[in-house]
């Protein structure tokens, strides 16, 4: 949106930002998802580029990270 200099989507995330809370990702994070990056590509599954570890990945990892009994990842 920045490249394209789409100020009105710009402006409706920046108002879903206020409204939503981030969590930071940590090394223990990217640890796991290294562990999965791993997995995958040793399954035969590639997930992104073959030095690359996308953000599906990343966000899976920090959400196992966090525990929690019951997640949903929209």
């Amino acid at each position: 949106m920045l490249r394209a200099n789409k100020v009105k989507g710009i402006a409706r995330l920046d108002e879903l930002a206020r409204l939503l809370e981030y969590l930071p990702i940590t090394t223990v994070d990217m640890r796991q998802a290294a562990l999965f990056w791993a997995q995958a590509r040793q399954q035969g599954q590639p997930t992104a580029g073959d030095k690359t570890i996308d953000g599906d990945v990343i966000l899976v990892a920090q959400a196992v990270t966090l525990n929690l009994s019951e997640l949903i990842i929209a």
